[in-house]
């Protein structure tokens, strides 16, 4: 009887863990089918500078975070911008207002942009050839609920020589 019940016993843990496996699988494939927020990159362009145009394009009942937030809380938006002798970056990416607010998910007041934000940078173009700028974004989504994993975007855009 011993050995019976220590088969049961068993039996029922190799279930439960594959019930959980399942389980984790299953919000793991959710997670990664959320993608709350869309970015297109523009550029505005005279003779010597580009404004590069970073456009979050952000899903009702979600938030994107400011690049500046305290200690403790989200991962902050940022930038970053492949170093080239083609242009020089002036400045830092300016931001739009936002709105602030207590944020359930971290109980702090936080700086946040919803529906869509517009991000800015300069550029002083160097070259007098057409070149390719490389960057990326990273970034956190959340609702009132969950967030999500931090996320790193790449972009790329062509720019014209000066």
């Amino acid at each position: 009887p011993a050995h019976k019940i220590n088969s049961m016993k068993s039996q029922f843990l190799k279930i439960s863990l594959f019930v959980l496996s399942l389980i984790v699988n299953c919000v793991s494939v959710q997670a990664q089918k959320l993608n709350p927020i869309k970015w297109t990159v523009s550029v505005e362009q005279s003779s010597k500078e580009v404004v590069l145009n970073i456009k979050a394009t952000i899903e009702q009942h979600w938030h994107l975070y400011s690049q500046t937030l305290p200690e403790g809380g989200p991962i902050p938006t940022s930038f970053k911008i492949e170093v080239s002798d083609n242009f020089e970056v002036v400045g830092k990416v300016t931001e739009p207002d936002g709105k602030t607010y207590l944020d359930p998910n971290f109980e702090m007041e936080l700086k946040t942009f919803d529906n869509e934000a517009v991000f800015n940078q300069v550029i002083k173009i160097k070259s007098n050839k057409t070149f390719l700028l490389k960057g990326s974004v990273e970034f956190m989504a959340c609702n009132d609920k969950m967030c999500l994993p931090p996320n790193e975007v790449p972009f790329e855009i062509t720019i014209k020589g000066k």
